[in-house]
């Protein structure tokens, strides 16, 4: 009897101790997910930049249709000079204020008319994001990415 009573002691102790340990993996695991899923949805914007950053998201989703001769709605997003100049409807950035940006209140669904257009595929909330941080954080340059070389014509051959 005591045997069976100490082992039934023993048993519900290693349970308890069991049961604590996965409580405690649990939270662990729940705390450090959260803590992953913060870093993944933030965007440094004191280190976002048009060249490293922006053009990429523009080249992917937006000059399709705002480049070239007759860019849509004569508002060319080919460099970084177009797009600070600005169109008709306003100021398209306005650096450190993202809400008052034309740009960011367009492919947020802020303001008619939404960018892109129905048809196309919208930006990710992370692009979104990114856009974002950049326009609060100044709306930098950045370093272009180095060109090809120019071409310059090779030495006449000596004779």
């Amino acid at each position: 009897m005591i045997c069976s009573a100490v082992r039934l002691e023993m048993r519900s102790r290693g349970d308890r101790r069991l049961l604590s340990s996965l409580g405690f993996l649990v939270l662990a695991m729940s705390v450090s997910g959260t803590c992953v899923l913060a870093e993944e949805g933030a965007v440094d914007s004191s280190r976002t930049t048009f060249h490293g950053h922006v053009v990429p998201i523009l080249k992917r989703s937006c000059l399709g249709c705002h480049s070239g001769r007759k860019p849509k709605g004569k508002y060319s997003m080919e460099s970084l000079g177009k797009l600070l100049a600005g169109s008709g409807r306003g100021r398209t950035i306005v650096p450190g204020k993202p809400t008052e940006s034309l740009l960011f209140r367009m492919i947020s669904g802020k303001q008619k008319p939404l960018m892109p257009p129905r048809k196309a595929e919208p930006l990710s909330e992370k692009d979104i994001r990114m856009i974002e941080a950049w326009i609060k954080g100044g709306a930098r340059a950045g370093t272009p990415p180095a060109g090809p070389e120019p071409y310059s014509r090779p030495p006449a051959a000596q004779v």
